[in-house]
Order: structure tokens, then sequence, then C-alpha cells
């Protein structure tokens, strides 16, 4: 065998170990590598080296987003997608598809605005004193509370007493319209610094009403702070991976100290819907 013939078969059985598979999926990362023109055509975004020895205009492609029937995806490979798939629609072969969240089967696509959503689900979820709305309580964390689950300080108390001093300057000015009119306003501050946290407000854009009502929750009862340290729940979202979402945020001490709401928002981010407690949530 000649020299030339030994250097060519050489290069045969080195390069398919050399480079990673053009449209296969990034190495330890979701997404695809395409070429760099290829991501800016799809708007998606780049990510270096996750597609090992492969040349400098081969990159790891994710975040591309797709609209198929009217609603939004997500492109991605069909053994992650839990919805429907589209072809046609993104780069790469046929096992990369936008991927659609099928619409619930427990629960009817709502008119109601993110806010309404957002505002009965907490007025069940918060609950109210049952002495009055006007009475400061301790809750389930140990913090005094006011009207529908209005902060009063961010200091927990032991006893009745310090939660009447610590909500003193509430109750001064409490009534029911006023209670609604202080969830109103807290609501619109959790979707502000959920939208000011580049990993919450990744996995904030990517997620439907519902589910960006229990991320609203979530950050009403942990702080914008808080739900920022569930970064494995807050990536699978950013990815569209909304079941393992939906058991990683299971697997914390917030979801220990308060179960049943936990259980609760678990469903709606695996589901996006609500299941049995519909009624309570008023989203049906």
């Amino acid at each position: 065998m000649s020299f030339n013939s030994l250097l060519i078969l050489s290069l045969l059985i080195i390069l398919p170990f050399s480079f990673s598979e053009l449209n296969g999926q990034c190495s330890g990362k979701n997404g695809i590598c395409v070429y760099t023109s290829t991501c800016a055509k799809f708007s998606g975004t780049l990510y270096s080296g996750f597609c090992p020895n492969d040349p400098n205009d081969i990159k790891c492609c994710d975040n591309i987003k797709c609209t198929a029937n009217g609603q939004s995806g997500k492109c991605m490979f069909t053994s992650q997608c839990s919805g429907t798939t589209y072809s046609n629609l993104c780069p790469g072969g046929n096992d990369f598809k936008c991927c659609v969240d099928n619409p619930p089967i427990d629960i009817p696509i709502s008119s109601k605005s993110l806010k309404d959503l957002v505002t009965s689900l907490l007025l069940f979820e918060e609950g109210v004193n049952p002495k009055g709305i006007c009475v400061p309580y301790i809750d389930s964390l140990g913090y005094p509370t006011i009207g529908y689950g209005q902060l009063c300080k961010s200091e927990k108390v032991t006893s009745l007493e310090q939660a009447n001093a610590a909500c003193s300057s509430y109750t001064a000015n409490c009534s029911a319209k006023k209670a609604k009119e202080w969830l109103s306003k807290e609501i619109d501050q959790k979707i502000n610094c959920i939208q000011n946290n580049d990993n919450t407000n990744a996995a904030y854009t990517n997620a439907s009403n519902y589910r960006k009502a229990i991320l609203i929750s979530m950050a009403f009862q942990l702080g914008c702070g808080g739900i920022a340290g569930f970064k494995k729940t807050l990536s699978y979202m950013t990815n569209g991976d909304w079941a393992n979402a939906a058991t990683e945020m299971l697997d914390s001490l917030w979801a220990r100290q308060t179960p049943n709401r936990a259980n609760r928002h678990s469903y709606v981010i695996k589901n996006n819907g609500c299941g049995n407690f519909c009624k309570d949530y008023g989203w049906n």
C-alpha cells in the first residue's frame, strides 16, 4: 500500500473522532452544534466550548424560538420534547424540531390576564386571618403578616404581640380595599424583580401565564432572591424541560416547609394546568 493510501486511511479513521457531529447535540448542554451563521439566522444564542474539536465557525446554538399554529415554542431534539413537534421550523436534521407544549387537558386556555391569574391564586394560597383581614398573624414561615399575605417585617416573630407591633403601621390604614391594593402592588414588585434578574427572567420569559403565575407566587412567598437560588429548576425552565423543573423544585427546604403549596405549584409547572384545584385557584 502506498504512503498516500496509508495517509488517507489514517485520516478516515481519525476524523470521525476528531470532530463532533454537525447538527448533533451539544456536549454537556442542551442545544445543537451548527455553523454560527445558521444560529444567527434563527436568532439563537451561541455558546462556546460545547462542540469540542469542531472548527471555530461551529458552535452550540440554543434558545431558538419558533412559532407553530400560532403557539410559541422552542427548537429542541425530539427526545427532549414533551409536547407536539413541528418540522421545517428549526436548523439541523429531522430530530431537531419546533416543540410546543400541549395545552393541558384539565383546564381551558384562560382569557384572564396574568395579573388576574396570580391574584386569584394568591387569594387562595395566602388566605386571610379568620379573625379578620386587618388582624395581624404569623404566617407558616414565622413572619408577621396582615391582609392577603402582606409581609409587615422581614424578621420572624414568636408571638402575636410581636406580630401586632410589627404590623402596627399597616393596621392603622387597613381595610378590605387597602389589602387588595397592597396585594396588587406586591405582585407588580415581584414581576419587576423577576424580570430584573437574568436567571429568573430567562425562565419567566419561556413560561406560559400559568407558569408565570407560579413563579410570581414563589417570589411572593420566598422573595426574588429566594427563587433565584433554585438554579437547576430555573435552568430546566429556560430549556423548556418542565417535567424536570417540577421534580427539582420539590427537592428543597421550601417544599418541605409548605408541601401542599409546593405540590400544587409543581403540578402547574409540569402540566401547565391546575388539576383538581382549578376551582381553588379561580382558574376555571
